[in-house]
């Protein structure tokens, strides 16, 4: 008595019902059949091809499938990609500009290259001087320098009335 496999690949399965791999995996989906992955293939166990192949023979519009080629639509104006990416940058703006604020509320003191990046400059320089110290105002807000003995500057944030 010779031993049957439990399982059959999806190859000979194909061969035997007539079917392309793409119809085949779609039949599989609709039984809500299990595959098994061994290496590189892929197998469906004995027992559920037998409801398989009577669903392949009563049904015979899984052997055809619908293709829909889509067309854009020349009446509608598509969105730019130059207005996206504007909505884009202006909402980083009003985030970056949320934190700033955020910052100023809490007192909160920033390194230079966390202000550069929050307020998108490559460096920063202060040119206005008062009593207190060098500042530069950007956005309605007043960044104030601050050089503390043995540490990096930093920049205190003051949200401007």
């Amino acid at each position: 008595m010779t031993n049957v496999p439990s399982l059959i690949s999806l190859r000979e399965l194909e061969e035997e019902l007539g079917l392309e791999r793409s119809e085949l995996l779609l039949l599989l989906r609709q039984e809500k059949l299990q595959t098994v992955h061994k290496g590189l293939r892929t197998y469906v166990n004995r027992s559920d091809i037998d409801n398989l192949r009577n669903r392949a023979s009563i049904n015979d519009n899984v052997s055809s499938l619908t293709v829909l080629e889509m067309k854009p639509a020349s009446a509608e104006p598509a969105a730019a990609w130059e207005d996206a990416n504007q909505f884009a940058q202006l909402r980083l703006l009003r985030e970056r500009l949320d934190l700033l604020i955020l910052c100023a509320d809490r007192s909160i003191h920033l390194e230079s290259g966390e202000l550069a990046s929050l307020l998108g400059l490559r460096r920063i320089s202060a040119r206005q001087h008062d009593h207190h110290g060098v500042y530069f105002e950007r956005y309605g807000l007043r960044f104030r320098r601050l050089d503390q003995q043995g540490q990096r500057s930093s920049w205190k944030v003051i949200a401007l009335e």
